[in-house]
């Protein structure tokens, strides 16, 4: 097989081979890959993918594109986490309080940590 990936025209090109034996009637072909998000912030993009398959007598059968979905749920915190390929660049801030600067006074120090996404449980 082989992936060639076209930025300009944002289309990822897969050819899949499956070594002169031709494809199976009923059977499955999965591809998957590895994708890295670009660094900063992205609102999220329509992502569709379709398909030709070459067959050597019937010639190029198409398969029209299907527009990748979800549930509109939100994750991390955010509602449009859900949109292919949203993306957002995690944020922590603190600030620390104390309650009395009088020497020799009760002090209480006041530390709050916020970020901008949703911890899962057991997170430390």
């Amino acid at each position: 097989s082989a992936t060639v990936w076209n930025g300009g025209a944002g289309t990822l090109e897969v050819t899949v081979s499956s070594g002169g034996s031709g494809l199976e009637a009923g059977s499955e072909y999965v591809v998957t890959f590895d994708l890295v998000q670009r660094s900063g912030v992205s609102v999220g993009t329509d992502v569709s993918v379709g398909a030709t398959v070459v067959d050597p007598v019937l010639g190029d059968l198409s398969v029209a594109p299907v527009v990748m979905g979800g549930d509109a749920e939100t994750i991390l915190g955010h509602a449009d986490g859900w949109k292919p390929l949203y993306s957002f660049v995690p944020e922590t801030s603190v600030s620390i309080g104390q309650s009395n600067p009088v020497a020799s006074a009760p002090n209480v120090l006041s530390i709050t940590l916020s970020m901008n996404l949703d911890l899962e449980a057991g997170s430390k």
